[in-house]
């Protein structure tokens, strides 16, 4: 979910732009404070569980630390964070040393058996994480001391340094009662309040493992549901930075005195999601004129004013994984000639869609470009809450629109979304092949292992039509002038730990 998994940017909500200088924002008490909106409020702040709602992901992640941490540059390369060392003693023994002096914040000394404890967690079904996936290649961690550890793997699995260790937040296995609600970590930032419908406060955590880090006292999250509000808000000084900004007010606000904006486009995109149980769409002829009848750069002008670019798979053409043998035009006579093949006669379906300022236009355009074809779609718009527990939980659905964020690693999306037992599987999908291909792009050391696998997986994708690519997220952010040293990637990692007003 392209921004929860989920983005922002619609030219449905195009704003005209402002003129004027915007106050400046500080604590009454002269403390650094820092308002960051969101397009929403978190379901929980659960670290353990965090890929169905990057709202929740963007404010929990500064309560906790990862193992491993990616730079803040164009590489993106692996970088050390709660973990120090690490090395491979062989393909399946991952040997790692933490940090000493890391602190939780309640005080206690992190240790390895944190580390233990939060792999296990995650790996037990019984907890329902949505990461659960992601760990499953793990067989045992094992405590050399309180510092050293062991990663014992059931097979090789290049994942765990690439991406896994990037995604796993220690948490103490005594603050678990409280983990959604009011979290303890070992971030640079302590859970302090968090008021309903409003905003969720955090402070500086003083006893941060990086001496002098955080420079901030505070970082405000404020919820906006209704995006004009977030705007208003920045407009009148109350907010600082609009992560998400609506595309079609990248213009506007460049013109806003007292603004700097960034652009960058990021690993993900977004998709048609198709329920492959659920009649009609069992029939693969009709998934098949979904794929040739919607129109990418209807999409792509709707949502993001045609920023970023039309998507036919979901590598990107600088991935080393990426391959231009499934690509393909839009072809509506194609279309209407399959779902006359298809023999599924007259039917309506709702079109499910989280209500976000780039879903949404999604939404409206495969609607209608459906609609040329001949197909009665309705675009049935759902609060985010809503939309997961439909989509993600129950699978209660037909068909639908959501987008993700990724990294530079194809395994991170293509397993857990698309596996037999992948714990994202929204699509109810399941086909030995495309099984066995994940299995080896996995568990494969070399380079060119790995593209032979997830070629396979693409071609099955491309063949097999749970899902019809759309477009990539091209993401704009918006940064009062007088803030300094906030960082982020195209995985959506946000870095405050050096960030100021001046």
């Amino acid at each position: 979910m392209n921004r929860r998994h989920f983005v922002a940017g619609s030219a449905a909500l195009a704003t005209a732009p402002w003129i004027g200088n915007l106050p400046t924002v500080r604590a009454q008490d002269g403390a650094q404070e820092l308002h960051v909106g969101l397009d929403g409020e978190p379901t929980n702040l659960d670290a353990t569980s965090p890929a169905e709602d990057l709202v929740q992901y963007a404010s929990s992640q500064q309560i906790f630390d990862s193992l491993l941490t990616y730079s803040f540059d164009g590489t993106m390369s692996v970088q050390p964070n709660l973990i120090e060392t690490w090395s491979w003693t062989d393909p399946q023994t991952f040997t790692f040393k933490l940090r000493s002096g890391v602190r939780f914040h309640n005080g206690r000394e992190m240790t390895t058996d944190d580390v233990k404890f939060t792999i296990d967690y995650i790996k037990d079904p019984a907890n329902g994480s949505s990461i659960a996936s992601f760990v499953d290649p793990v067989d045992s961690v094992e405590i050399t001391d309180s510092l050293n550890g062991v990663i014992k793997l059931k097979f090789p699995f290049a994942p765990l340094e690439t991406y896994v260790l990037q995604k796993i937040f220690v948490v103490p296995q005594e603050a678990m009662d409280t983990i959604k609600t009011a979290p303890i970590g070992s971030g640079p930032f302590k859970y302090e309040d968090w008021k309903k419908g409003e905003s969720l406060t955090l402070v500086k955590n003083p006893d941060y493992w990086q001496v002098g880090k955080p420079t901030l006292d505070r970082l405000v999250f404020q919820f906006f549901p209704q995006y004009q509000t977030q705007v208003s808000s920045f407009k009148s000084g109350d907010t600082d930075i609009i992560l998400w900004l609506n595309n079609a007010d990248a213009d506007p606000f460049k013109s806003l005195e007292g603004t700097k904006i960034e652009e960058m486009g990021l690993f993900g995109n977004f998709y048609v999601h198709i329920n492959v149980t659920q009649d009609p769409w069992t029939n693969i002829k009709l998934r098949e004129a979904i794929k040739y009848g919607v129109d990418k750069q209807l999409v792509l002008n709707t949502a993001q004013l045609g920023f970023g670019s039309a998507v036919d798979i979901n590598e990107l053409p600088d991935s080393p994984f990426y391959t231009p043998d499934f690509n393909y035009t839009r072809d509506v006579e194609r279309a209407k000639a399959l779902i006359a093949e298809s023999g599924v006669g007259d039917f309506s379906d709702d079109l499910i869609i989280p209500n976000t300022p780039t879903e949404g236009p999604i939404g409206e355009a495969v609607a209608f470009s459906l609609s040329e074809i001949g197909l009665d779609i309705k675009p049935l718009k759902l609060d985010v809450p809503q939309y997961i527990e439909r989509a993600f939980v129950n699978k209660d659905y037909g068909i639908g629109i959501v987008g993700y964020g990724g990294v530079p690693d194809p395994d991170f999306y293509d397993y857990p979304y698309l596996h037999t037992d992948g714990s994202l599987n929204i699509f109810k999908y399941s086909n030995p092949d495309m099984d066995a291909a994940l299995e080896k792009g996995r568990s494969s050391t070399s380079l060119e292992d790995r593209q032979a696998a997830y070629y396979t997986v693409i071609q099955r994708m491309a063949e097999d039509i749970p899902m019809v690519w759309l477009i990539n997220e091209y993401r704009f952010t918006a940064i009062r002038s007088n803030v300094e040293g906030f960082q982020w990637n195209r995985s959506k990692y946000y870095n405050y730990l050096d960030a100021k007003k001046v």
